[in-house]
């Protein structure tokens, strides 16, 4: 295995970007309520960013020497994140979405932090983005949410 591919969690920060990629297509086609006018499309904008930045991490693994995990089985046990459910009230979708940024933000903010004097200059770049993402999409979440 890459020793940057380990060190940094690659295939499990991957796996995590593919569930919460499902998990977000997954409220997208089944929100209803009063918030489907808003919540639909910025579904759809949140999963659509994911596959750009899984596609862009897929391909920084494979460039590090390693194939990518593919099968749902391999992302199930590789992936810390615990899968929406579809048929909740849209809070319920948002709590569960914003949670998972959360956790791939905490779980960024970790690995670089132990990791932080690396000379994986490209890898430390894109999981700071990933991160940046994470956060960003977590606060547009929680905005939409009631206060608690």
């Amino acid at each position: 295995m890459s020793e940057v591919v380990k060190i940094f969690e690659l295939e499990r920060i991957f796996a995590d970007l593919v569930v919460l990629w499902w998990d977000t297509k997954l409220c997208h086609w089944n929100i209803d309520g009063h918030q489907f006018p808003a919540l639909h499309p910025l579904f759809e904008s949140q999963y659509n960013a994911l596959d750009d930045l899984a596609d862009e991490l897929a391909e920084h693994i494979r460039a590090l020497g390693l194939k990518v995990p593919g099968r749902l089985s391999e992302y199930q046990k590789l992936a810390d994140l615990v899968e929406a459910d579809p048929n909740g009230s849209a809070d319920e979708m948002v709590y569960a979405l914003k949670r998972d940024y959360d956790q791939i933000r905490q779980d960024i903010e970790t690995i670089l932090s132990k990791n932080s004097s690396s000379q994986a200059v490209v890898t430390i770049d894109l999981l700071t983005r990933i991160c940046t993402f994470a956060m960003h999409t977590s606060w547009m979440l929680g905005s939409s949410l009631p206060p608690q």
